[in-house]
């Protein structure tokens, strides 16, 4: 099994500069920023690694539209699924924090939902969100353009 990237978009793909440009183009989406899709294809030459996507995008199309549009894109490789929502993930894992859960706990548990349950070993989420400080997770912070180049 190829190691699995979660990935979110608004700030890692699509950056603060591109926001809103979905309203001057009259599209569903803000523009991806180029240098962030090269590094993505990068990272997907050298890994052969897969994508989730765990952006909240996934809320706005079905898989087969996100995956034609990761083409339209750019991205070299289409996403091969979706992360469930938390309110529909086990309820196991909605007991893990003990305090009042934020955004990123909420993206971590659908995370590490999706990679347990389909038994993932090797994976990173890459997210703008802190994924990792109520949860041990295989987290990158950050926009891919700014962090890895």
């Amino acid at each position: 099994m190829n190691p699995i990237i979660f990935l979110d978009h608004d700030g890692v793909i699509c950056l603060q500069r591109q926001w809103g440009t979905r309203y001057k183009d009259g599209t569903t989406f803000d523009r991806l920023d180029k240098k962030a899709v090269i590094v993505l294809n990068d990272i997907l030459s050298e890994t052969d690694a897969d994508i989730v996507v765990s952006s909240d995008w996934r809320f706005e199309v079905p898989l087969t539209e996100m995956k034609r549009l990761y083409i339209d894109w750019g991205i070299i490789k289409e996403p091969i699924a979706y992360t469930q929502s938390y309110a529909d993930i086990n309820e196991s894992y909605k007991n893990r924090c003990d305090k009042s859960p934020t955004p990123a706990f909420y993206r971590a548990m659908e995370i590490l939902s999706y990679a347990e349950v389909n038994g993932i070993e090797n994976w990173v989420a890459v997210d703008d969100l802190n994924l990792s400080p109520d949860v041990d997770m295989n987290a990158i912070t950050g926009e891919f353009s700014n962090r890895w180049r």
